[in-house]
């Protein structure tokens, strides 16, 4: 799976890159016709301390699109690929029944 990750208004750590990959590339795991995944990490205005990720999968059919806000972008890419999860065993369960 192609992740690609834009970061709005901030720089990133080094690490946040290879934490985002190690945890998009267990999604595989659930449905393993992920062809890549778009990643947006944002800093939200200065009176929030929220970050925001959005996670957009590119499947075929239709994409299946995440945005999470959480006090840290760990935090909301992990509450993000928990409902991908859930996301992904739907559609695979339906595209079985139908097979």
């Amino acid at each position: 799976m192609n992740v690609n990750v834009q970061m709005l208004n901030f720089s990133a750590k080094d690490d946040l890159l290879p934490f985002a990959e190690k945890k998009l590339s267990k999604l595989n795991h659930f449905y393993d016709r992920i062809l890549s995944a778009d990643v947006k990490f944002e800093e939200l205005p200065a009176g929030e301390r929220d970050k925001s990720v959005e996670v957009i999968l590119e499947i075929p059919g239709n994409d299946v699109v995440v945005k999470k806000v959480a006090p840290s972008f760990q935090e909301a890419l992990d509450d993000s690929v928990k409902v991908l999860e859930r996301q992904l065993k739907k559609r695979k369960q339906k595209q079985n029944t139908f097979n």
